[in-house]
């Protein structure tokens, strides 16, 4: 029975970082966020066109909402790359802030899905 040898890597070899195909500070994070905001704003305006492609149960006071809501992002992100890359710690919050923004509910979208349902508001 023969044993096939292994190449042990020298010990210095195992400490140097290793860079992936976008180089060592790896992607551009808050760009890349942006993009997507900019791409999801397009996909929105696609499907609110005609109004074909969404829910029967939104009407045009909620479309108009979350049109604004995604306008928002925009801007929010865009002020949070400026910031970060001047203050890194303040873009962190910033984004933090967005996230927990966009957690929360559309402002009426809880009440016309109770409405919907039956239940009062």
């Amino acid at each position: 029975m023969r044993v096939q040898e292994r190449a042990v890597p020298e010990a210095g070899a195992m400490t140097e970082p290793v860079h992936g195909p976008d180089g060592p500070d790896g992607p551009d994070g808050p760009a890349a966020f942006a993009l997507l905001a900019v791409l999801f704003n397009v996909i929105w305006r696609h499907v609110r066109h005609d109004r074909r492609l969404l829910s029967t149960t939104i009407d045009a006071a909620g479309v108009a909402a979350i049109s604004r809501r995604f306008r928002l992002a925009l801007v929010w992100l865009a002020t949070a790359i400026l910031l970060g890359a001047l203050v890194p710690v303040l873009g962190v919050a910033v984004i933090a802030a967005f996230i927990i923004y966009f957690w929360l509910p559309i402002s009426g979208e809880i009440a016309a899905a109770k409405r919907r349902r039956g239940h009062r508001t």
